[in-house]
């Protein structure tokens, strides 16, 4: 995973979605652990939803989300 990117323009397809912020800014240093807007698959209608999520590795044992990891092994990434 790299260590930073920007999202500094919003395609119309991605604008057009139901739930896009009207608000939303450029973004132009993301790291890991800062909250993105991200799209994915509906749970309930099959279609697309807008959700926010944390960018980057976070594993379900991890409790102190500060020490987030920003890389892992391919080797190891399981463990």
């Amino acid at each position: 995973m790299c260590g930073r990117f920007a999202l500094f323009r919003w395609t119309p397809a991605f604008a057009a979605l139901p739930g896009f912020p009207a608000d939303q800014q450029a973004q132009w240093n993301i790291s890991p652990a800062d909250w993105v807007l991200i799209m994915r698959a509906a749970e309930n209608e099959g279609g697309i939803e807008l959700a926010r999520a944390r960018w980057g590795l976070t594993p379900a044992w991890l409790t102190d989300l500060s020490k987030t990891p920003a890389h892992a092994r391919a080797e190891t990434v399981a463990e």
